[in-house]
């Protein structure tokens, strides 16, 4: 889908990522460590990624410099809201909380996993709120044998292969699918329990 997880070491920290917050995996993962997506906690992303060592410190592969890089990432990105006023950090804690939310008491068979993706712009600015540095979005999918899934797309600055415009057009298609879905299966519920009500 051109996700651009184009190094050995990018490769690394996705597959590290999506063992911790797999379907058999997050029903732990939510129990242990959703309080640090808490949005109201102090917790930052990185400070969050240290505390579950993920991706581990002692890799056996790159060693410590592997968690060291996806610190300094997503230090960069705290920064950049703060530079522009953007929420980027804040809607990816969220989306982490409610997700891990979704899994409390989940058994393997039920849970939702996390799928993370990674795609670059190559946008120079000028970056503001409504044109952030780094920008993030979530849709819920199915995978081929119906089981449902968590989707995070992170959109970096860099430089070229521009495949984001692509990418964004799709994601926003499936996004904004998901959110309809969710709103008619929102209205259905309230529906039944009115007429239940009223019965």
């Amino acid at each position: 889908m051109g996700a651009a997880f184009w190094t050995p070491g990018t490769i690394e920290i996705r597959k590290e990522l999506g063992d911790q917050f797999s379907q058999s995996k997050i029903p732990g993962t939510a129990a242990t460590w959703q309080y640090l997506f808490d949005p109201n906690s102090t917790y930052t992303l990185a400070q969050a990624i240290v505390a579950m060592d993920v991706p581990a410190h002692n890799n056996a592969t790159f060693g410590v410099k592997l968690q060291q890089r996806f610190v300094q990432l997503l230090e960069a990105m705290e920064l950049s809201d703060s530079n522009y006023g953007s929420n980027t950090q804040d809607r990816i804690k969220k989306a982490t909380f409610d997700a891990l939310g979704t899994n409390l008491g989940a058994t393997p068979s039920s849970s939702q996993g996390i799928k993370f993706y990674v795609a670059h712009q190559d946008s120079n600015g000028p970056f503001s709120a409504g044109n952030p540095e780094y920008e993030f979005i979530e849709w819920d999918d199915s995978d081929d044998n119906g089981r449902s899934w968590f989707n995070f797309l992170l959109i970096c600055p860099t430089l070229p292969p521009p495949v984001a415009a692509k990418l964004k057009k799709v994601v926003a298609k499936k996004a904004k699918k998901a959110k309809k879905a969710k709103k008619a299966k929102k209205a259905k519920k309230g529906k039944k329990a009115k007429s239940k009500a009223e019965a």
